[in-house]
């Protein structure tokens, strides 16, 4: 009986080993951070904002400045406004999306808010709200040159989230 081997050095049993134990894990993660609390429906929206809580915010600050470096504003008042400007941007996308849409991308944002799973599948040990630009670099070049599927286009998603309301933004039209 010969065994075929993936480039990666997986035999058939031993990638159908590795997809039942990432599927229990998975399961598994879901269920406490379902547990913990971890569910859209129980959290409202952040103060000023029809769709995006706290925990979104937070994230999204992180982020932003990371995709969009080379176009922010280094004016610490300027780039505060072009943040704030972007969140309430994306905060009307949000709202604007159909609803199936929208609760997709509030369970990408549920993944990265979550501690547990925002360890696991980012690689950021503290809060996005305490998380270095370096950290965010490496988490999205992680995404982005990832050879899971679901994460780069978790990579897609989360940079059209940032940079499309940064983009329709008058200020940002010249840097974008």
């Amino acid at each position: 009986m010969s065994t075929h081997r993936s480039e990666h050095g997986l035999d058939r049993r031993s990638f159908l080993k590795l997809g039942l134990a990432s599927g229990v894990a998975l399961s598994g993660i879901s269920l406490t951070a379902g547990l913990a609390g971890c569910h859209r429906a129980e959290q409202a929206a952040a103060a000023g904002y029809a769709v995006l809580r706290d925990a979104d915010l937070s994230l999204m600050r992180a982020l932003i400045p990371s995709v969009m470096a080379g176009a922010m504003p280094t004016v610490a008042a300027e780039r505060e406004t072009r943040l704030t400007d972007t969140l309430k941007g994306l905060d009307g996308m949000l709202l604007g999306l159909e609803s199936p849409m929208r609760a997709e991308v509030l369970k990408l944002f549920d993944l990265l808010n979550f501690g547990l799973t925002r360890r696991l599948v980012a690689g950021v040990s503290s809060p996005w709200s305490d998380a270095t630009p370096q950290q965010v670099e490496e988490f999205l070049a992680r995404w982005r040159d990832s050879s899971v599927g679901a994460l780069n286009a978790g990579y897609r998603a989360v940079v059209k989230l940032a940079a499309a309301p940064f983009a329709m933004l008058s200020a940002s039209r010249a840097a974008s």
